[in-house]
Parts: structure tokens; sequence; C-alpha cells
């Protein structure tokens, strides 16, 4: 059962670059089927929190899709599914996500919220493990509202209806709608190696709106960001030269690698650079499409060096 600490969900990856040498940090987001709209739910809490102004029919319309039975239904299966207890939600199991997503739930049950009250909820959310609850209790919210625009639009209902089930894999035209909803331009890239490349043919980009950039690698949909665009998200404390991975710091802490990186000891220093090492394996795995045995041996390796000393 994957934990939340032993994934490289929400971290910072290495440098991509365009062919214009701009550069841009990947973020991955959970793989569980969702990952088009986890994508969009990070990038959405990225611009909120650099001061993105959304308009208020749009954020009345989310709220009543966050607080939605059916969608908080479904976020209730996923974290039965997070404590491996019987559910009708397929996935991967990210145990330590299950207690602050059901705290998530029920401040969306239990409360009424405004537009501003939750502009604010969301730029309190600054650790790891509450911005990756917040991504995927977005997800099915987003997901909703994407086919209702579609549906507004003229699509037809058997294209739309089966994007509407959990887990089903989502695409350009959900992002699209989502990114014009928003008042986001939307660039939807590719990856060959390390350089990054429109997708889809990019559509006119108004300068006076915030553009979110998205990653479609393999079967996959991440986040990619600006350099400047880290604050937005919390982060280590400053490391030491000694003790400072070799490639990118994680967006925000898990427990152990933490602690790890805050006890500047020569064992401690071996598990960091080891884990490090592993991790950078399975991006260039995830990175190059290699096949699924591959990803799980490198995954169970990846594991192996966050091996924990100690329940968090």
């Amino acid at each position: 059962m994957p934990r939340l600490d032993e994934t490289d969900n929400l971290t910072l990856r290495s440098k991509r670059r365009k062919a214009d040498g701009s550069e841009f940090y990947e973020i991955p987001v959970f793989g569980d089927g969702n990952c088009a709209f986890n994508a969009f739910a990070l990038g959405l809490i990225g611009a909120i929190k650099g001061g993105h102004q959304i308009d208020e029919d749009t954020l009345l319309s989310l709220i009543v899709l966050l607080k939605k039975p059916g969608n908080l239904a479904t976020l209730k299966g996923r974290i039965k599914l997070y404590r491996g207890e019987r559910s009708n939600i397929e996935g991967n199991q990210y145990s330590d996500l299950a207690d602050s997503l059901e705290q998530l739930v029920n401040f969306f049950e239990r409360n009424k919220l405004d537009p501003g009250g939750l502009i604010q909820f969301i730029k309190r959310q600054n650790t790891r493990i509450e911005i990756a609850a917040l991504h995927v209790a977005f997800a099915p919210a987003l997901r909703e509202m994407s086919l209702n625009l579609r549906d507004d639009h003229g699509a037809k209902k058997e294209e739309t209806g089966p994007l509407r089930i959990d887990g089903i894999d989502a695409g350009d035209q959900e992002l699209k709608a989502l990114s014009n909803e928003f008042g986001l331009n939307i660039d939807i890239c590719q990856t060959n190696n390390k350089t990054i490349a429109p997708q889809i043919k990019q559509e006119a980009i108004d300068p006076a709106k915030r553009t979110m950039h998205i990653l479609h690698a393999g079967n996959h949909w991440n986040l990619l960001i600006k350099p400047d665009e880290k604050k937005y998200f919390a982060m280590l404390p400053d490391l030491t030269a000694a003790h400072k991975p070799p490639e990118g710091k994680l967006l925000d802490s898990s427990s152990r690698i933490s602690e790890w990186l805050s006890t500047p000891t020569d064992e401690n220093a071996r598990r960091v650079d080891e884990f490090w090492q592993a991790n950078r394996r399975m991006n260039k795995l995830l990175d190059d499409n290699a096949s699924p045995k591959e990803v799980h041996d490198e995954f169970t390796r990846l594991s192996a060096a966050t091996k924990p000393q100690s329940k968090l």
C-alpha cells in the first residue's frame, strides 16, 4: 500500500524547457484516474494563491458541486479505499491522506461557503498533505463542471456520459472548458525527454489572463509551473549545501524526509541521497513510458529508500 510520503506526488522534479528556452518545473499529481482534473485543481490552487481573480458565479457553481452529495459520496468512497476498507472506488491506497481528506469532506458538508470564504480557505492550505487532499477533493467537482460546460456547448451525451464516472481519464476538451470558465489560458504540452512542446494547436493567448501549463505524458497529466510560482506551494526549510538533494526539492515535506534533512548526520545524508537517486530513476521510467513491471519494480526500490523508522 503506497504511503503519501513514499511517493513523488506533489514533489518538484527537475526543470523542463521549451524550444524558446522558457523553463518549468513539473509537479506530479495523484495517479488515480482523475489526474487531468487533479492537475487542473493543483494549477487552480496555485493560481488562487497567486492572486488570480475568478468570477463570482463560477465560484458559486464550484461550491455547489463541492457540496453536492454525489461528489461527497465519491470522496467518502476514496477515503474508504485509502484506509483499506471495502469501497466502490478503485485505485491507489494513499493511506496517509485519508484523515485530511475526511476533514475536507466534513468541512464541505457542515459549513456554508461563499466565494470569498472558499478563496481564503484555499489560501490557508499550505502543507504538502493539505494541498494533496485539496486537489483530490476538487477533482469530482471539476469533472462534473467540465462535462456540464461541454453539454451546454453542444457536446453529444454519448461522448460526455461515460466521462462522468470517477476514475475515467479525461482530456483536452474538458481542460479547455475549465480554463475558459475560470478565466485562464491553458497550454497543454507533451514531452520529448527534457524538452516540452505544445500537444495541441495553441489557441490565442490573452495576455491579460494567467496561463496554466499542463503536461500530458503517456497516459498521465501533470502540472507545469514557472520557477517563480514555487512560492505558492509550501517548501521545506532551507537545506545546508552538504545535505541539499542533487535535483530540486520537495514542494512540501513528508515527515520522514523532513526529519532526515533537519538532522544532518552521515546516515541521514545517505538516506536522502538514496531516496533522490531512486526518485530520479522512477521519473525517467515514467518519462520513457516504461512497462508496468519496470515501474512496479522501481517503485518497490523507491519505497525501500524511505522505509519508515517509525509510523507517522
